[in-house]
């Protein structure tokens, strides 16, 4: 969570027109300053499903009572996703522009979770969500009739792009910046890693160390094959180091088969190699843990805010951060070092620290 705020603090502090993943542009400390983010959606997503698991052992809940408990988690998150995100996002109430991002692909992945958990065989949980991550790429070339009912459900379940569309009667322009189909098969697996989480620690350890490295070793192996897993192939470039970079760059929207091995498999050994143990890094880490919704929400409005302070002082104004992209008005030159990023990146989270505290105190009390 602490490394996604690094990535929307590059949203704003960086120029709208370059790509940090683009290997012609891009050199290296701004690609892996990018890079390093990839594991947030993922792990978010993947640790979703484990919450859910975690969380029905806990309360034992009937398999109707968690379907229950999913769905209103999940139809609690896309509503806040169309109805509250453009607002922290932009500054404005204009929904001319509706993004269906992460929060809208948990909550249809809870939704989905719901329906196939409840069948209370882990196996066939596992096997359907492996399936669609490791299947769903073969379905990269599936296109239906533009402005079809059939073409834009499939581009809100596989396809990034821009749909049109008229509600109570203006005319929106429905980006589906996060398809929901593979995310549904995270989510699934991350269901299934649920009781691994509850072993004991040094059989934990092992399970997710050992997935972990089979993890990236499919990864390597699939991405240096450059035939199936990702629909971006990488290239040989002038040198070896742009090389790495082609070859690292994987498909994000909607997450490639090899994406999600390679963020996956640190996330993994990340987990296997995490003591339980307590100082005041993880009492940090601990606060933002626990009041995620709650940081993910803010954190959006502090870092525009922020976004807007720094435009003021060094433009004077700063009107295009009240409107929807592609921000009219602003400068040709906009943006910051990446060592602002990194700056206003660890001043950020070092400031909801005590007030995510805050939070959680009153949430364990109500």
């Amino acid at each position: 969570m602490a490394v996604m705020v690094l990535d929307h603090v590059r949203d704003y502090f960086s120029s709208p027109h370059w790509d940090p993943t683009d290997v012609s542009q891009a050199g290296v400390p701004l690609f892996f300053t990018r890079w390093i983010t990839h594991i947030c959606a993922p792990t978010f997503v993947f640790l979703a499903g484990t919450s859910a698991y975690l969380q029905r052992e806990r309360l034992a809940l009937s398999p109707s009572g968690f379907a229950k408990y999913l769905i209103v988690r999940g139809v609690c998150l896309i509503i806040l996703d169309i109805v509250f995100l453009p607002v922290l996002w932009w500054f404005n109430f204009d929904y001319s522009l509706l993004p269906l991002g992460v929060l809208w692909a948990i909550g249809w992945s809870f939704i989905a979770l719901a329906v196939i958990g409840a069948c209370d065989r882990m196996w066939l949980v596992a096997a359907f969500g492996a399936a669609i991550v490791c299947a769903h790429n073969a379905a990269d070339g599936v296109r239906f009739a533009e402005g079809s009912l059939q073409g834009a459900l499939w581009c809100v379940l596989h396809v990034q792009t821009v749909l049109p569309a008229t509600l109570l009667g203006k005319q929106v322009f429905i980006i589906t910046a996060y398809p929901v189909l593979p995310w549904v098969g995270v989510i699934l697996v991350g269901y299934t890693f649920g009781p691994v989480m509850l072993f004991d620690s040094n059989r934990r350890r092992s399970i997710l160390l050992r997935c972990g490295i089979i993890f990236i070793v499919c990864f390597v192996a699939l991405r240096s094959l450059n035939s199936y897993g990702d629909p971006q192939p990488w290239e040989t470039q002038m040198n070896r180091i742009a090389t790495v970079l082609s070859f690292l760059n994987c498909t994000k929207y909607p997450p490639s088969l090899s994406f999600l091995l390679m963020t996956l498999g640190p996330m993994l050994i990340l987990l296997a190699t995490t003591r339980d143990e307590k100082n005041p890094t993880t009492d940090w880490l601990t606060a933002l843990g626990r009041t995620p919704l709650f940081f993910y929400l803010v954190h959006i409005a502090v870092v525009h805010g922020v976004a807007i302070a720094f435009s003021l002082v060094r433009y004077g104004r700063a009107d295009w951060w009240f409107r929807n992209p592609p921000f009219e008005g602003m400068p040709d030159d906009y943006g910051w070092g990446i060592g602002v990023w990194y700056a206003v990146s660890a001043t950020v989270v070092a400031g909801l620290v005590p007030i995510c505290g805050y939070y959680r105190r009153i949430k364990a009390g109500r």
